[in-house]
């Protein structure tokens, strides 16, 4: 199987094509710094170093074979050696990609040893700029047996799901939309109306699983994603080459670690590579997620992803033999890929055993043109390689949400996800955050035009002026009369970028017992009260202190931002922004050009009525999703998955590592106020009052 260099060159190793960055220490205080690219955020390091790094033998001897490279020779550990946690990005990917070329070798993909090399090198090159990313776990133990001698035991467990699933049958959807039974009618309302109280409902679509061939994927398979942002060049095109290799050699991996995963008694031998920051990626290209011309780049891309590990599972199955499942199911797989193909091109009818028409790629949404060509291309390649030779694997790739790939990825955004909030929250060291805008909203500007001025104005609105000078309603000057001399101001302003509401800067324990008893009197009683809220002491009502909240720690959408147009507003919408029925459009518009299940979640309040949620689960129907899952906001949550970097936070905490510094440079004094927040200041003090109007009776007594 030839890989041609694309993101290496052969003078120069992968390693040296990124710069190093020291992040932390071992929780020992014995090893070395660990060393991860300079552009990994702190969370992808701590996430990388719990998650991945593995204790390991210090002196290893080789193992010969004369028909091996001796550069890929297996290694074992020497007798009482001691061992050490790896502390090195490069020696975590150097393993991951000798062990997969190794077995490559053995295997016979490989035609030389310079194929061989040109793999090994492309491979690291994607793990170091995380262009895909790997679960966690499974690449914690990949290579180990290959670059110490070291057993390897996977983790069968997968992720579990907690959800309710309603299966429906065609035939009882017809029954609901047409009233002609009574009794599937009133089951049907029953159901919408006691879904209310679950927080979580999974919805499958048992006939259209049916027709697209898509089998439930076991917890073994393996897990991939692929960071869709990183496809994104300078100049706003794609590259199409980089992606097409990235998956290419995504597959690969999977395939030649699959004693990682240990379904070689799977008879189906499924693989789950995905996407992330597809959102985002939109959003860069200054492409409203809910436009015409977004959704068919998300199935262009979709399609380009799927037909190449598609096409990669066929060339594997032409060396090593197809899985046992797809002389069994064969008709059914080439069914499902000229469906793909009739998909593509944008075909209206003439799909073969499918009940529910597919959306289709459209020439004349807006897309890029040299995308849906390519995506085009792809599928007709990938169904004339299987029509000859089979699949290795019956499924390629699947939608899912795990979280613990966030960190690695610098993503909140998974498969055809929204951006939930256009900021994004960067652990500094032990006790400290930098809020930053999404890069997106820059790239997005940019395209947009928006000169330098514009777009630090926009980051400000996003991230906060993080002062209080001019804020309105709580504002120095008026907390000066309530007792605050300028040290205390002082101190409250240098925690407003370590905080993501206003009031969090204003609790006792922030303040000072003593401050808050003898200046601000505040009753003994009362600060004891973990509900006590400052602020409303003071005088402040809920909507004065979301003001001041949102001036100081960033509104973190564009709403409200005056130097963006009112019609470019859509392009940089988040979660919130966007309603459930733009985000099954999406769903609905990848979900042919992906062999496995989409899983969409909608998140929905609670308090939305039975008759809403039983139609948007019938739009979904109708538009030809899968499955999908309804998850009610506003309900008790047994448990969920913490932000990464409230983690990171408690983890760094609560450890007694020692602390290294991220940077060698000297602490830069405080910056002086931007342009911009000088500007805002000079027209929030000729327009808002510096201090609190005084409150009706009503008010008051409302509290």
């Amino acid at each position: 199987m030839s890989i041609e260099r694309l993101f290496t060159t052969g003078s120069l190793r992968p390693e040296d094509m990124v710069l190093p960055k020291e992040a932390s220490i071992m929780e020992d205080g014995s090893n070395s710094d660990l060393q991860v690219p300079e552009n990994w955020s702190l969370e992808a390091a701590d996430s990388f170093r719990e998650s991945l790094c593995k204790k390991v033998p210090v002196e290893i001897s080789l193992v010969e074979e004369n028909t091996v490279p001796s550069w890929l020779w297996a290694r074992r550990a020497r007798e009482k050696t001691a061992f050490k946690v790896e502390t090195n990005a490069n020696e975590v990917f150097s393993r991951i990609a000798g062990a997969a070329t190794y077995r490559g070798w053995k295997a016979g993909l490989w035609g030389s040893e310079i194929e061989a090399s040109i793999f090994y090198d492309e491979v690291k090159a994607i793990l170091l700029t995380r262009r895909v990313v790997f679960s966690p776990k499974s690449m914690a133990l990949m290579g180990l047996d290959w670059a110490y001698g070291q057993e390897t035991i996977p983790d069968t467990q997968g992720t579990k799901s907690h959800f309710d699933t309603l299966v429906l049958q065609n035939e009882t959807i017809d029954s609901i939309l047409s009233h002609a039974e009574p009794t599937a009618r009133n089951k049907w309302s029953r159901f919408c109306e006691t879904s209310r109280n679950t927080e979580s409902t999974s919805i499958a679509f048992a006939d259209t699983l049916t027709q697209w061939n898509t089998l439930p994927c076991p917890t073994c398979a393996p897990r991939a994603q692929i960071n869709l942002l990183a496809f994104r060049q300078m100049d706003g095109s794609l590259d199409l080459t980089g992606l097409q290799q990235t998956t290419r050699l995504a597959v690969l991996l999977m395939e030649l670690h699959e004693d990682v995963w240990q379904w070689k008694k799977e008879p189906t031998r499924p693989l789950a590579l995905s996407f992330g920051n597809l959102s985002s990626l939109l959003m860069s290209l200054a492409l409203p997620y809910d436009s015409c011309a977004a959704r068919t780049t998300a199935a262009a891309l979709a399609s380009i992803i799927t037909g190449t590990a598609t096409l990669t599972s066929a060339q594997l199955a032409e060396k090593k033999g197809s899985c046992p499942s797809f002389a069994t199911q064969r008709e059914a797989i080439i069914r499902s890929l000229r469906n793909r193909v009739r998909a593509c091109f944008g075909e209206e009818n003439d799909y073969e055993h499918l009940s529910v028409t597919p959306q289709t790629i459209r020439i004349d949404s807006g897309a890029d043109l040299v995308l849906i060509s390519a995506a085009r291309h792809i599928s007709e390649l990938a169904l004339d390689k299987v029509q000859k030779h089979g699949l290795r694997h019956l499924q390629t790739t699947s939608l899912f949400t795990d979280f613990s790939f966030s960190p690695l990825l610098d993503s909140s955004a998974q498969g055809t996800e929204a951006e939930a909030s256009l900021t994004r929250d960067y652990a500094q060291d032990d006790s400290r955050f930098a809020r930053c805008a999404h890069p997106a909203v820059s790239l997005g500007m940019k395209k947009l035009g928006y000169d330098a001025v514009d777009r630090a104005a926009i980051r400000e609105h996003l991230t906060g002026a993080r002062t209080l000078v001019a804020a309105p309603w709580v504002n120095r000057t008026y907390l000066k009369e309530k007792g605050f001399d300028d040290a205390r101001l002082d101190r409250i302003e240098e925690s407003l970028s370590q905080i993501s509401h206003l009031k969090q800067a204003f609790t006792p324990w922030a303040l000072g017992l003593d401050f808050c008893r003898n200046s601000l009197k505040v009753p003994a009683n009362r600060l004891k009260d973990l509900r006590f809220d400052v602020l409303h002491h003071l005088g402040f009502l809920a909507r004065e202190i979301s003001a001041a909240s949102t001036f100081c720690c960033g509104h973190r959408s564009t709403r409200g931002a005056l130097e963006l147009k009112e019609k470019e507003h859509e392009i940089f919408a988040t979660r919130e922004d966007l309603s459930p029925e733009s985000q099954i459009r999406m769903g609905a518009a990848v979900q042919p050009f992906i062999d496995g299940e989409t899983n969409l979640t909608l998140s929905i309040p609670a308090a939305v009525v039975a008759q809403v949620r039983g139609d948007l689960i019938l739009m979904a129907w109708k538009m030809g999703l899968k499955n999908m899952s309804l998850r009610l906001d506003g309900l008790p949550v047994e448990k969920h998955e913490e932000h990464p970097v409230m983690q990171l936070m408690k983890r760094r905490t609560t450890s007694s590592r020692t602390k290294v510094p991220l940077r060698t440079t000297p602490k830069k004094k405080k910056p002086a106020l931007s342009d911009v927040t000088a500007q805002k200041q000079e027209k929030a003090r000729a327009s808002i009052s510096l201090k609190p109007r005084s409150r009706t009776g009503s008010e008051k007594r409302r509290g």
